[in-house]
């Protein structure tokens, strides 16, 4: 989220904004997701993504249609995920990182074609040989460049995830 770029759009301070957003996410309306970075003082200033709090926030402003479905798809992963960070440099983003005693790197693919990529140049970045892309229908596990990448139906890890992310 750039503060700056609302402030300007909106026409109102970036103070202003800054409140707006933390009452939207204190009344549970929104969720915002860190950028994973080495320090703590650097996960805190970098861009945040944001995220409707409820799969019905998303789905208004995305018809079954429309290409915005992926990020209605995004929301309930995130959902189910309840993942706090996620990693973008300049040329790279992972749309979910869960530190739970291990990282685990979870992409949201959900258009027809499925390209790994971006992510497996972000998986480099980070230092990992294995991670989740979540899809509309693809279930398989590939290998690229030595990492391990399992794709997996939307369906499929909402309703076996714990499965999935031992």
């Amino acid at each position: 989220m750039n503060y700056d770029a609302l402030s300007r759009d909106l026409k109102r301070s970036k103070p202003t904004i800054i409140n707006y957003i933390s009452y939207l996410e204190y009344a549970l309306i929104l969720r915002r997701v860190r950028n994973l970075r080495p320090g703590l003082m650097a996960t805190s200033r970098k861009m945040r993504k944001v995220y409707p709090t409820n799969v019905a926030f998303a789905r208004i402003f995305a018809p079954e249609s429309s290409p915005g479905i992926g990020r209605v798809i995004e929301t309930v992963i995130l959902q189910e995920l309840d993942a706090e960070y996620y990693f973008r440099d300049n040329t790279t983003e992972i749309d979910f990182i869960l530190k739970n005693g291990r990282i685990v790197p979870v992409e949201v693919k959900y258009g027809k074609k499925v390209e790994l990529k971006q992510f497996t140049r972000a998986l480099n970045k980070i230092g990992l040989d294995y991670g989740f892309v979540i899809t509309r229908d693809i279930y398989k596990e590939e290998k690229i460049n030595g990492k391990r990448i399992l794709m997996v139906p939307a369906w499929a890890f909402v309703l076996f995830k714990d499965e999935f992310i031992r």
